[in-house]
């Protein structure tokens, strides 16, 4: 641990190519700001975050009774008991580290994830625009506002953030998936037939995104295609998948 705040105020007194540098090695992207403390804060989470990342919840509590006032002990922390299916007690250490560090973005971002795992949306939604006030540029929260707010009703908007998360991050299968979903619903057929289409071509082995292109295909009258779809489906390795693409498959004319 020690080397960790070592190396953080190593970078507190680096050159601001150094600091972009080491944001580019722990990130895997380009820095969006250019502002030194932004960015030192964001390194900060992220070697906090490895270094205790197999840390167990008595290591963190120990921490914690050292530095009481560090809201990414407490964030990390949260994130630990979440993932121990804690939720009361990972949402309350969450919204600590909020309220110490109100600008770390990292800290909003899961606060809203486990806000949206234990059914609170309206908090959710809030906590998910927070990490994008101050990093607006992360595709993958885009995609967590867009989920929420397509789960909510707010379509509109919706859309318009599944596009911004695609634009920001083109790649992301799982986010065509979704808003190929939403397409559906909205009856656009030709619409969400491409957004899986994108999909698959992504992500081969998604195989909810085949069955769902393959029911796209069916609704817009292109049957064979939606059979074969439904055949890749059916020969994936997701069970649940598996067995609703053969379901389907059973019930088509011959």
């Amino acid at each position: 641990m020690d080397s960790v705040w070592t190396e953080i105020e190593q970078l507190r007194q680096a050159p601001i190519a150094q600091v972009r540098a080491r944001y580019r090695e722990l990130f895997q992207e380009e820095p969006r700001s250019k502002h030194r403390e932004h960015l030192v804060r964001r390194l900060a989470w992220r070697l906090q975050a490895v270094s205790q990342g197999g840390l167990s919840e008595a290591a963190l509590r120990r921490a914690i009774s050292l530095a009481p006032d560090e809201p990414m002990e407490w964030g990390t922390l949260g994130w630990v008991l979440w993932q121990q299916d804690k939720g009361a007690e990972a949402r309350a250490d969450l919204e600590r580290a909020v309220a110490l560090d109100p600008e770390l973005p990292e800290l909003h971002n899961n606060l809203a994830n486990v806000e949206w795992g234990t059914g609170d949306q309206a908090g959710a939604e809030q906590h998910f625009r927070e990490a994008l006030r101050i990093e607006p540029g992360v595709g993958e929260w885009r995609l967590n506002l867009a989920r929420v707010l397509a789960t909510r009703g707010e379509i509109p908007e919706a859309r318009f953030q599944f596009e911004q998360a695609i634009r920001l991050k083109p790649d992301a299968a799982e986010a065509r998936l979704d808003y190929g979903r939403l397409l559906v619903d909205r009856r656009e057929l030709l619409a969400a037939i491409r957004q899986f289409e994108a999909a698959v071509r992504l992500q081969p082995d998604l195989w909810r995104a085949h069955f769902e292109l393959a029911m796209a295909l069916g609704q817009s009258g292109n049957a064979a295609a939606a059979r074969e779809q439904l055949s890749i489906a059916a020969n994936g390795s997701d069970p649940q998948v598996r067995a609703q693409a053969l379901d389907v498959l059973q019930k088509l004319p011959r």
